[in-house]
């Protein structure tokens, strides 16, 4: 199956970027796994019509990449599946036979535009996640989903 991590923002620290290589080498063995990284934008100051014209340039850089595939966006108000609920959701996801995008916003999260575009949500946490912390959970999740529906050991 092919994933699709669109992603607002670069991982700027060199710990995020090693251990998100090591996810997605692992991931290998199980999908095709790309990952896309989008400008982010900063805003002209700390007022909500500022943040939101910042999400709304994010949201239209990331709109053009859910036309394919289904999408799934990362929010606070997703679903939060335990591990194995998120295997089984991989599983299914995998019999629709098209690519699968996970959707991750930047520091202000995602535009109303692109959760309403995406066809699931997913919380990863009723905790609030930096957007490179929650990279890297989300790759160490998917890792986990694949190696459970795979029958194999690492699911504690």
């Amino acid at each position: 199956m092919q994933i699709n991590l669109l992603c607002v923002g670069k991982l700027k620290e060199r710990f995020y970027r090693d251990a998100c290589a090591e996810y997605q080498k692992r991931m290998s063995r199980y999908h095709r796994l790309t990952v896309t990284e989008l400008p982010d934008e900063k805003p002209l100051s700390g007022f909500p019509d500022a943040i939101q014209r910042v999400m709304a340039k994010e949201g239209d850089r990331l709109l053009p990449h859910l036309q394919k595939g289904f999408s799934i966006a990362l929010c606070v108000e997703g679903e939060a599946p335990d591990s194995l609920a998120l295997a089984r959701q991989l599983q299914g996801y995998e019999r629709l036979g098209q690519p699968v995008n996970f959707v991750i916003g930047g520091s202000w999260g995602l535009d109303p535009r692109v959760i309403a575009a995406s066809k699931a949500r997913l919380s990863l946490s009723n905790l609030t996640l930096p957007h490179n912390l929650a990279r890297l959970v989300l790759l160490e999740q998917l890792y986990r989903a694949s190696k459970i529906a795979a029958g194999e050991t690492y699911h504690k």
